[in-house]
């Protein structure tokens, strides 16, 4: 993420790795292998990677911090996958982690809740409910930037503004955007940057993008 060297993990070698590691049994080298993958394929929104990586390793709560990060980026990946091929499997992983998420919430709202909200959103997103998307949504952003979790903050602005975009609501999602772009540049992962311009170019009208001023 930081746009040194090759800023993603290298799927296949890490994959590699961890059959290494396994064989070895070497669980410590190879469970920080395998969230060093989860977590690249993660922030670049290479959600089917996500799925897969999640499938091959077992849940283990032994490191908890790590594992609810697992489940929450799990949670994401699912349910965009859910909404783009409707396919069921993607669906209860999907709901699965947003019982979780809840569940956190209410043990740590200053940790948790922003990731309870984006994970909401996006659930309510998948069943067609755009009102109380756009409500999650927006109190996720309002939850990273009060908590001061920058990576949480340059998220939530960035799955709001493609939101938006996916709902003919162009300057607001260009906005927010613009704001995640700003937030990731803050937070120094150079490589979703790029990511990020690239799809801002992509998908914002070039009105949009006149008036904000980050073509």
């Amino acid at each position: 993420l930081l746009g040194e060297s090759n800023g993603n993990v290298d799927a296949e070698s890490t994959g590699e790795q961890i059959a290494i590691e396994n064989s070895a049994s070497d669980p410590r080298l190879s469970w920080q292998f395998f969230i060093n993958e989860l977590h690249g394929h993660f922030w670049m929104r290479e959600f089917e990677q996500v799925v897969e990586s999640s499938e091959k390793y077992p849940q283990s709560k032994k490191k908890f911090l790590l594992h609810i990060v697992r489940v929450f980026y799990e949670g994401i990946a699912s349910l965009a996958l859910a909404r783009e091929t409707h396919h069921p499997k993607y669906r209860r992983m999907g709901e699965d982690a947003v019982y979780t998420m809840y569940k956190m919430e209410q043990v740590s709202n200053w940790n948790f809740g922003q990731m309870n909200k984006m994970i909401h959103a996006e659930f309510h997103y998948l069943n067609g409910d755009i009102e109380s998307a756009d409500v999650a949504y927006r109190d996720s952003c309002e939850l990273a930037k009060k908590h001061k979790f920058i990576h949480y903050e340059a998220l939530s602005n960035e799955l709001y503004g493609i939101f938006c975009l996916e709902n003919k609501m162009n300057a607001k999602g260009s906005m927010l955007l613009s704001i995640a772009l700003e937030r990731y540049k803050k937070w120094g992962a150079m490589k979703k940057v790029e990511k990020v311009q690239e799809f801002i170019e992509l998908n914002c009208p070039a009105s949009c993008l006149d008036v904000l001023q980050i073509a």
